[in-house]
């Protein structure tokens, strides 16, 4: 079968850490303000399945993805951009289905991995549901039916995540808006105590570098 699915996820990110070089990470979760992230979610995919048992039932999966996510930043830059990517994503199921005079079960399970070009690895979910019902017969069509049935699902995703990207390409802000960037993040950072500065100056110097030239760098 050929599937096409579109979601929507509203997104938090907790334990932050960012770098421009990839040796000095530092947590900004007491400056990053993010008001929302939102990422529209469309998958193809191709799945293959047979019955190796008349009550087990094995497939795979394997498709494109392509993620668009809208990001709005208030600290410690005032900046909305929109990040589109594209990956791939494979993996496996199992589907088990039978019963016993009127009760009918099912149950699946199915594991993928999805690689981002902008993350270093693949990120890895986890699917399963399991549900329970009874089967009404038709007196008059014997072939007919219909069933009842109610279960719970499970989902697991990975929440961590790493990998870096180029911050032009990232924000695709332009040089107007590079410089109302620089002019807020030097009025932040010359408001903040001498510790946090000391904390934060790694990170300051990196973005401020990146914002007053012409040459994007490099998050991680």
């Amino acid at each position: 079968m050929f599937n096409y699915a579109i979601s929507r996820q509203d997104l938090t990110v907790y334990d932050l850490n960012v770098a421009f070089n990839p040796n000095n990470f530092v947590n900004v979760d007491g400056i990053a303000r993010f008001e929302s992230i939102k990422a529209d979610v469309r998958a193809y995919t191709v799945r293959y399945d047979i019955w190796v048992l008349p009550f087990l039932n094995v497939y795979g999966i394997g498709g494109r993805i392509n993620p668009t996510t809208y990001v709005k930043l208030r600290l410690p830059l005032e900046l909305d951009f929109t990040v589109r990517s594209e990956g791939w994503t494979a993996g496996y199921g199992l589907v088990a289905a039978g019963g016993f005079g009127p009760i009918v079960f099912s149950g699946d399970f199915t594991q993928a991995w999805t690689w981002i070009g902008e993350t270093s690895k693949a990120n890895t979910s986890i699917v399963a549901n399991a549900r329970l019902g009874h089967m009404f017969r038709f007196k008059h069509k014997p072939t007919s039916n219909v069933v009842v049935l109610v279960g719970a699902g499970y989902l697991k995703i990975n929440e961590q995540s790493d990998g870096n990207v180029n911050l032009l390409n990232l924000a695709g802000i332009t040089t107007e808006d590079k410089q109302r960037a620089s002019e807020q993040l030097d009025g932040l950072y010359n408001d903040l105590p001498a510790y946090e500065q000391e904390v934060f100056g790694g990170l300051y110097n990196g973005l401020a570098s990146f914002l007053n030239d012409d040459e994007a760098g490099t998050l991680y």
